[in-house]
């Protein structure tokens, strides 16, 4: 990966084909055609669940299919989330909503409470050495966290 970012430096391969997105231009283009044309399209987007996603918060920020016209985009209903996957998607959702609050609020209990619900970190014992060691490596960055 390093020797391909070197190529893009040296001006021997363009930068935006290094990560492989080039197809989010093209979806870009036709939702902004649906917004101006009110052609009533749907895509992939990231937007307020608003029910999309029964099991998650209203406005917690979802990936699902949405009609997108003059008025922008309106997430389609998707029903219940296959038990296989449900609790994953609530763990990692819960991890998110609670980092913000930790954020907001500057609490460090509630930081270490946000990594001990995110499903690849195993223990609060683990969540605790990973944020202690990330505010000793960025402390002036999270001095707010209290």
């Amino acid at each position: 990966m390093l020797a391909e970012y070197r190529k893009v430096a040296a001006g021997e391969r363009p930068f935006e084909t290094l990560r492989g997105g080039e197809w989010h231009a093209d979806m870009m283009v036709g939702m902004l055609g649906a917004i101006a044309n009110d052609t009533r399209e749907v895509f992939i987007v990231n937007t307020p669940n608003h029910g999309a996603l029964p099991e998650l918060p209203f406005n917690k920020i979802v990936e699902v299919p949405a009609l997108v016209d003059a008025r922008g985009a309106h997430p389609l209903a998707m029903g219940k989330m296959p038990v296989e996957v449900r609790g994953l998607i609530q763990a990692v959702a819960a991890y998110e909503e609670l980092t913000v609050e930790a954020v907001l609020n500057g609490c460090y209990d509630t930081a270490l409470t946000a990594l001990s619900c995110h499903p690849l970190v195993p223990s609060r014992k683990v969540a605790k050495n990973i944020l202690d060691d990330y505010i000793a490596a960025h402390g002036e960055s999270l001095a707010y966290l209290k």
